[in-house]
């Protein structure tokens, strides 16, 4: 089905509805369509010159006009943040309108890097350093509690990522071979490369270390140890290193997909049988709704069924910004504003 000429589509947490911004051809949607997915009928709202997206069932977020917003679309009312009832409602408005953190699968917790804040961790630190400084402020994390704002971890990671109920997914800090062959954090290895460099080029050695993934309560603490990964440093200014995810069957990363030498393999770790598989390439991965697993670094161009391990959809080749419904049923295709790369 076609759903017009428009960008950004989103579809409703229960499926059921898509909104699409309409242009009229100068990339500036000022308005929001909402399509009925059953009976494909279609109403109109103003938007305020942004890209509105669902985040509940009934209320699309609105960005621009200088603070966040909501449309609750059976009214069509527009609701100021604060003014919002629902906690959850108003945590997933603030997540969209900083643009930072992500919330776990539950809605329980919101989990927030240091670098994801406000405030410029490094403002004042000595430009000489600020290298560092930003590379200790990546690896800072703060786990949230959505219903009280409270604070339950704070902890230094790689990575940490949504898996199951009350679980998060975590990569330590990178340790890499030093020059006098001891282990170090590797941005330490990296500063020492680059006093020998020009001043702002990326050192053209490899750096390469590990990395080890475990799952945490994030309640009690409890940790569960998954399996070292391989650490390579990125090409770019961002230490990203690759995708990493969890649900309640599978664990999933992809080694060193950012780094300087993109050799690295996708691993599928089962949880319940503890067997960990390696795919024959290294992909962007992320898990659908239905447990699957999508690959593509903007959306699921493929989605490779689990445990099965066959392709049960490949999208045309060049097929680029998928989206696929809470659901699973439908994957919009197109609608691209243009972005740059996952690496940085």
């Amino acid at each position: 089905m076609s759903l017009g000429r428009g960008f950004a589509v989103s579809f409703s947490p229960d499926g059921t509805k898509v909104a699409l911004n309409p242009t009229d051809g100068s990339g500036r949607p000022d308005r929001v369509r909402v399509i009925d997915l059953a009976t494909m009928a279609s109403e109109e709202f103003a938007s305020i010159g942004g890209l509105a997206s669902f985040v509940d069932n009934d209320y699309l977020y609105l960005p621009g006009g200088g603070e966040v917003r909501v449309l609750d679309i059976r009214t069509g009312e527009v609701t100021r943040l604060n003014d919002a009832d629902d906690p959850l409602l108003r945590a997933k408005l603030k997540q969209r309108g900083s643009g930072s953190g992500a919330l776990t699968v539950d809605g329980r917790y919101r989990l927030l890097r240091r670098t994801d804040r406000a405030d410029d961790f490094c403002r004042d630190v000595p430009a000489a350093e600020r290298q560092r400084c930003s590379a200790e402020a990546f690896e800072q994390w703060t786990i949230e509690e959505v219903s009280t704002g409270r604070i339950v971890r704070e902890l230094r990671a790689h990575h940490v990522g949504s898996a199951g109920p009350g679980e998060v997914v975590v990569a330590t800090s990178p340790q890499c071979q030093g020059a006098d062959g001891s282990l170090e954090w590797c941005e330490d290895v990296l500063q020492e490369l680059r006093a020998d460099d020009a001043p702002g080029t990326f050192p053209v050695e490899y750096v390469t270390g590990t990395s080890n993934v475990f799952i945490v309560d994030v309640a009690t603490g409890d940790t569960g140890f998954i399996a070292t990964a391989v650490y390579t440093a990125n090409t770019g200014v961002s230490p990203s290193n690759w995708p990493l995810m969890a649900n309640d069957d599978y664990i999933a990363w992809t080694d060193a997909y950012c780094g300087q030498d993109r050799g690295g393999h996708t691993f599928l770790f089962d949880r319940a049988t503890g067997e960990l598989a390696e795919l024959d390439t290294g992909f962007w991965v992320t898990f659908t709704p239905g447990g699957d697993l999508g690959v593509g670094a903007f959306g699921p161009q493929a989605i490779l069924d689990l445990p099965a391990l066959s392709w049960r959809i490949v999208l045309p080749q060049g097929t680029v910004d998928v989206v696929q419904s809470p659901d699973g049923q439908y994957l919009a295709v197109g609608g691209v504003l243009g972005h740059g790369g996952l690496c940085g």
